[in-house]
């Protein structure tokens, strides 16, 4: 049975598998660029955040301590929105992993009383906006680098969508 958890210390060489186990095309969806290698610091510094403002979410394998989906966002400084990002491991991809991982990011946003949350999508990420758009985000426009940007108002009116999803299993592995 797979598990969804918040990211831990411990996770960071789990992070690193899980970022080399990527092709070039999930990392350019992810990152918006090429980015070559994940650096013991740098998973060190994305598994050890502060999950109350900035939640870091991982699905699991128990059985091989593999991560198969990352869900984080990071708050704006000024709080009242945070940016959310999402990478689902290729062979796992069409389960609704990041549905999942994008609903109990909503809800802990949710909890935390921000007001949006946003996402930078590639114009050619269509299945990352075709999500996003199914979860009620909105296209802002383009930004400066010609990223869409979508945006979710966090209104009562969405607690209902987004809940009753938040506790959905997982498939067993």
């Amino acid at each position: 049975m797979l598990t969804l958890r918040p990211l831990q210390l411990r996770d960071a060489p789990a992070l690193q598998d899980f970022f080399y186990s990527h092709t070039r095309e999930t990392i350019h969806f992810r990152y918006g660029y090429m980015i070559g290698e994940m650096k013991v610091e740098r998973a060190r510094q994305l598994v050890s955040v502060n999950q109350q403002r900035d939640p870091a979410l991982g699905i699991f394998d128990p059985a091989s301590a593999m991560i198969l989906a990352v869900a984080r966002s990071c708050q704006a400084p000024e709080g009242g929105s945070a940016e959310l990002a999402v990478v689902v491991s290729e062979q796992w991809r069409r389960q609704g992993f990041a549905r999942l991982l994008l609903l109990n990011l909503i809800h802990l946003a949710q909890e935390n009383h921000l007001q949006e949350l946003q996402g930078l999508v590639l114009p050619d990420n269509f299945p990352m906006l075709s999500l996003l758009r199914s979860l009620h985000f909105i296209s802002q426009g383009t930004n400066q680098d010609g990223l869409i940007q979508m945006k979710l108002p966090l209104t009562s009116c969405l607690e209902s969508a987004t809940l009753s999803g938040r506790h959905s299993a997982l498939p067993k592995v």
